[in-house]
């Protein structure tokens, strides 16, 4: 926590063709997307053992077919040489090298990108882009919001796992005006791909402190179809008291060509439970919380000459349990907190090429409620909880939300341009407008500047709204918080090559925190701030060396800072304040002999802030920290083992107060592939 004041009141290798598959890459919003070299991240600094052996990805850029490019149908792909914002593509090569094994691990490595950790190998994190909070951030997968409406803790509760993804898109920055409210500092795109091929993988990897994890994919290929099955297991006994964990996933994707066009099928189940040591109070540490995760949804895409219409409809589910006392409860504990949200929605749209640009249009419809026993209005009939005796949801509350939208955009020469706006109407005291523009022009082959502005907003969620709690108390008053970003950068590529600066600037208004107004105040409260603003930067350089290199293969060097401002006033912050200020990350491959290969990465970090340290008593600042990651890799054509190694220093370091982050954490594991 943190005393605040307030006022009363990239140049890329062109590309010449692409084909309209079915998951775009961010692509509406005009994104620099690079392939084979990040600017931020690790695409030239986590080849794979196989890719190294091969033409360089960004060498055989010229020509692509977007088969694993495209965001859920809804969108057309635009070249990337047309593109004028920042989205950082992680692919599946660099998947299997990294020294990661769940989506926060990996997410961790990109600059700007903030994950708090509230345990070990993915069991809980918070997701943060740019200085923004949790709640800040949109998530999609296969190009579908599943964005959590009960509170952003739960938004990379997602039933997939870390060897069934195939890419990853990071939108650095607002993406409102076509994706709607929730997309305010950032979006993550999760892609799966079903292959054109027969396979099944299994894998397997056992570490300390009782570690198991067992994966199995498999894929299949039919004249007009293609699916994708993947189940997995993962538990562990905890890095320290009550931190254990237990969960299972099972997804499938399909892709079937049906009607002159593309019908996509994807459902996903999740079940996890987990020790929550001191995760949301340190007051009372021995937590415990349950949650269950049901997504599905379709999409359909048909192309006719120079018009493509798209469709998509989805659902979601999410049960969670909340146990403030695991055991040896105080006789004022009655009972538990439970909640259950449901979200439907669907969309529809098109967009028009007329040879120097694009015309897009769209609109959305999403329902969102929530069952609960804290949260929401009083119900005329308590709900019963499903698989509970004598527990009744008695408060709920829904909200409907719709949006339309347009964007048009334009190529001449060295020039690109776009620009568009969306309308959204729903649970809040008027429409609201948002509204984005974007340039880009390429100085040279190789050289490219780009700036944009985009403006953005976000309705408070359930929890923000309704939450009481013995430190808790929740504020229904509350007004969405709003932002214009402005951000500018220049960037230059060569095969072996990629460097990037970019600087940006967020304008918040009414940003939602929760806050208390004296030291002595028992409970933290919900509240819009008049204005915060935050500003800061992104550099990078990654280089790909000779394969006759003896050491190295690639390295990336990168570095993010954020600051963020607050007007005057007194109050104390616990979340608005706590974000990360400086972040290196720097990291090598290096193949070893044959086909063994190692990579290491170290992150350094810096975080503005402080906690409330539970022994102590006092208000203490977040340590620097730097923590270093390795995997060494064997790799055949169909077999692989590896060792990882997280924390390989032993670092003592905290994401978020009061809760320690793992020691060293030593696992091994093998994965078998049979065509």
């Amino acid at each position: 926590m943190k005393k605040i004041y307030f006022s009363s009141l990239r140049s890329i290798a062109s590309f010449k063709m692409w084909s309209n598959k079915n998951y775009a890459v961010f692509n509406s919003l005009k994104s620099v997307v690079k392939i084979g070299v990040l600017a931020s991240t690790y695409t030239l600094v986590a080849q794979p053992m196989a890719t190294f052996a091969q033409t360089d990805s960004v060498g055989v850029s010229k020509n692509v077919d977007m088969d694993e490019v495209v965001i859920g149908g809804r969108k057309k792909a635009t070249t990337y040489s047309e593109q004028t914002r920042a989205v950082m593509v992680i692919t599946k090569d660099e998947l299997g090298a990294l020294p990661a094994s769940t989506l926060g691990d990996l997410l961790e490595h990109v600059a700007g990108v903030d994950i708090r950790q509230r345990g070990g190998h993915g069991v809980q994190a918070d997701l943060m882009v740019r200085g923004g909070t949790f709640d800040q951030v949109l998530i999609l997968l296969n190009g579908i919001n599943i964005t959590d409406p009960q509170t952003g803790h739960h938004n990379l509760n997602i039933p997939i796992d870390y060897d069934a993804i195939d890419r990853i898109e990071v939108l650095h920055g607002p993406g409102a005006r076509v994706y709607g409210q929730g997309a305010f500092s950032g979006a993550i795109n999760i892609i799966t791909i079903p292959k054109n091929d027969n396979e099944i993988n299994a894998s397997i990897l056992i570490g300390e402190h009782g570690l198991l994890k067992t994966g199995t994919t498999i894929n299949h290929k039919g004249k007009r179809f293609s699916t994708k099955i993947a189940a997995s297991t993962a538990k562990s006994n905890g890095y320290t008291a009550n931190t254990d964990f237990n969960s299972v996933n099972f997804f499938t994707h399909s892709k079937i060509a049906a009607l002159k066009g593309q019908l996509d099928l994807q459902a996903g189940i999740q079940d996890k439970g987990f020790g929550a040591q001191a995760f949301y109070t340190p007051k009372f540490p021995e937590q415990f919380e349950k949650t269950s995760t049901l997504f599905a949804s379709e999409a359909y895409s048909l192309t006719l000459g120079n018009f493509t219409v798209n469709h998509s409809a989805y659902f979601r589910k999410h049960y969670d349990r909340f146990e403030l006392f695991r055991r040896n409860s105080p006789v004022w504990y009655t009972s538990h907190n439970y909640h259950t949200t449901n979200v439907a929605g669907a969309t529809l749209g098109g967009n028009f090429d007329y040879g120097i640009g694009k015309f897009r249009f769209g609109g959305e419809f999403r329902h969102e409620s929530i069952l609960s026993t804290n949260l929401g209005d009083i119900l005329m009939s308590p709900v019963k909880v499903k698989g509970e005796d004598s527990i009744y949801y008695t408060k709920g509350k829904f909200r409907n939300w719709g949006n339309i939208f347009i964007e048009n955009s334009f190529y001449v020469n060295d020039f690109s341009v776009s620009a568009g706006g969306m309308v959204t109407f729903g649970q809040i005291d008027k429409p609201q407008i948002s509204w984005g523009a974007d340039l880009g022009y390429n100085l040279t082959q190789n050289i490219k500047v780009f700036a944009s502005a985009n403006s953005t907003f976000r309705a408070p969620n359930f929890t923000d709204l309704y939450y009481t709690g013995p430190t808790n108390e929740g504020n229904p008053n509350l007004k969405p918080e709003k932002a214009i970003t402005y951000e500018f950068g220049v960037k230059n590529q060569t095969l072996k090559t990629s460097s990037s600066i970019l600087a940006f600037f967020r304008d918040g208004k009414d940003v939602i925190d929760w806050v208390k107004f004296t030291p002595e105040q028992i409970k933290w409260t919900t509240y819009n701030y008049t204005n915060i603003s935050s500003y800061g930067f992104e550099a990078s350089f990654s280089h790909i060396f000779t394969k006759t290199n003896p050491l190295i293969s690639s390295c990336l060097i990168s570095y993010s800072y954020t600051e963020t401002n607050r007007e005057s006033g007194e109050v104390i912050s616990y979340y608005a304040l706590d974000y990360l200020k400086h972040k290196v990350t720097v990291s090598a491959n290096h193949k070893v002999w044959n086909k063994l290969y190692f990579n290491w990465l170290v992150i350094a970090q810096s975080r503005a802030g402080t906690y409330t340290d539970f022994v102590s008593n006092t208000e203490k600042e977040y340590s620097p920290f730097a923590m270093v990651n390795t995997k060494i890799t064997w790799n055949d054509r169909h077999f692989s083992v590896f060792a990882d190694i997280q924390n390989i220093t032993n670092k003592k370091y905290f994401d978020i107060g009061n809760i320690p982050q793992p020691n060293r954490w030593i696992s091994a594991g093998a994965s078998f592939t049979i065509k």
